[in-house]
C-alpha cells in the first residue's frame, strides 16, 4: 500500500504494465499524460501501460492507495 501525506505528492513516474490502484482512504487528484483527474475513497484508477502520472493528496487524512501488478511481474519478483 502506498501513503501519502496530506498536501504532499508522490513523485512523476511510469510503468512497463498497466496499474490499477484502489482509493482506499482520502483524497486527492491524478494527472496522467498531462490530464487532471479527482478521486475520493473507493474509487478505482486505471493507469495505463507507460503513461506519467502523478498523485497528489488534496484532502486532510493521509491518501492510501493499493495497487494491482500483474501475474508476470509477481512471478519475475517471486513474491509468495
Amino acid at each position: 500500500m502506498a501513503e501519502i501525506p496530506s498536501g504532499k505528492r508522490s513523485g512523476a513516474h511510469r510503468h512497463l504494465y498497466d496499474e490499477i490502484d484502489l482509493i482506499v482512504g482520502g483524497r486527492g487528484k491524478v494527472i496522467v499524460a498531462d490530464k487532471e483527474y479527482e478521486f475520493d475513497t473507493l474509487d478505482v484508477l486505471s493507469i495505463p501501460v507507460f503513461q506519467w502520472h502523478q498523485y497528489f493528496n488534496t484532502g486532510t487524512e493521509p491518501l492510501r492507495i493499493v495497487r494491482s501488478i500483474p501475474v508476470w511481474l509477481w512471478r519475475i519478483w517471486d513474491c509468495r
